[in-house]
């Protein structure tokens, strides 16, 4: 879950998340 938050603040795309 922690990647999740820090993707959105570090402006990743959500496709490498999922």
């Amino acid at each position: 879950m922690e990647e999740v938050v820090i993707a959105g603040m570090s402006g990743k795309l959500p496709e490498s998340e999922n």
